[in-house]
């Protein structure tokens, strides 16, 4: 990131943050409903990660994504259950919010909150290393 950011420029990151005591279970959802995910972050880790790039402390704004369960899951790809399946797995988090997204009955429909989080970083200094250039000529 501070490679390819001129000096004085921002490096911005918006993701979700799972809390790191519901991040497990945040991730095994999230891997059910669409098979590319991998691993969302906590904020301690996002912010590890800024550190080691040597971007230092950044601005940070912690936000919610409110949403109808039915249609994230109707936008989902799960390969391994069913879109019912997932519904259920909200369904029944709420009021334990063991996933993190604080699944719970509003206006008469099933309705969770992304945990989200919002980054800036600004650059500094230039970085001590040397981008890595690609040679694709061959």
């Amino acid at each position: 990131m501070i490679r390819v950011t001129k000096l004085g420029g921002k490096v911005i990151v918006v993701d979700a943050t799972p809390e790191a005591n519901k991040q497990d279970e945040y991730n095994a959802f999230e891997i059910l409903r669409d098979s590319s995910h991998t691993k969302a972050l906590t904020k301690a880790e996002l912010l590890q990660i800024g550190s080691d790039a040597g971007l230092g402390t950044p601005k940070v704004i912690s936000f919610g994504l409110t949403m109808k369960a039915e249609g994230l899951v109707n936008s989902s790809f799960p390969t391994k259950v069913t879109r019912e399946h997932l519904l259920k797995l909200l369904s029944d988090d709420m009021g334990k919010n063991h996933l993190d997204f604080d699944a719970r009955m509003q206006n008469g429909a099933l309705t969770i909150t992304f945990p989200l989080t919002a980054f800036c970083w600004k650059v500094r200094h230039q970085s001590p290393t040397k981008p890595v250039v690609p040679d694709f000529r061959s």
